[in-house]
């Protein structure tokens, strides 16, 4: 103890330097530093993924909304097997047509069994017409089968059906 009752600073004891302590102090903040950003990716990329999820149910309900248009313009039917293409002026924007996760690939199909079909004629309003595909390239049209397995969105794949609703569901099996 000093004179004024504060105890004394340790006195230096062999193979205890104070270059020794700051050296193991700079490798604990290191490790630190690599520690918490390895523990915080994963919660990053989920934090992205369901962005591109919800993205990817906003794309889809633009899409809808040009169904939606064609289908006032003609008649009540379906575009053809050129679907994207026929959506023409109506879409806002080109990469509303794009899953955002599989940019810059297109990543949706419609349904085979709506292909230039009468929309009144369709009795089941959750009769999927938009989803998310595994079929390559722009106007991708096929069947409920060809959805992603697995599935794209964190265990989910986006749908949207006849009646204008958006599901997040597994793929049927």
């Amino acid at each position: 103890m000093d004179d004024f009752g504060a105890p004394s600073p340790p006195q230096n004891k062999p193979g205890r330097s104070p270059m020794m302590w700051a050296v193991v102090a700079i490798l604990a903040t290191g490790c630190c530093l690599l520690i918490v950003p390895a523990l915080l990716l994963p919660a990053l990329a989920q934090g992205r993924e369901l962005k591109r999820a919800s993205d990817c149910r906003l794309y889809l309900r633009q899409i809808g909304g040009a169904l939606d248009m064609y289908t006032a313009d003609f008649d009540g039917h379906y575009p053809t097997a050129e679907w994207m293409d026929a959506l023409g002026g109506r879409m806002p924007r080109e990469k509303f047509l794009h899953c955002p996760s599989v940019d810059p690939e297109y990543g949706y199909a419609l349904n085979a069994e709506v292909v230039g079909m009468e929309r009144e004629k369709i009795e089941d309003p959750k009769t999927p017409l938009v989803f998310d595909s595994n079929i390559p390239g722009r106007n991708a049209v096929g069947g409920i089968e060809s959805m992603p397995k697995p599935e794209r969105h964190l265990h989910q794949n986006n749908v949207l059906q006849v009646g204008g609703a958006i599901e997040a569901t597994p793929p049927k099996s």
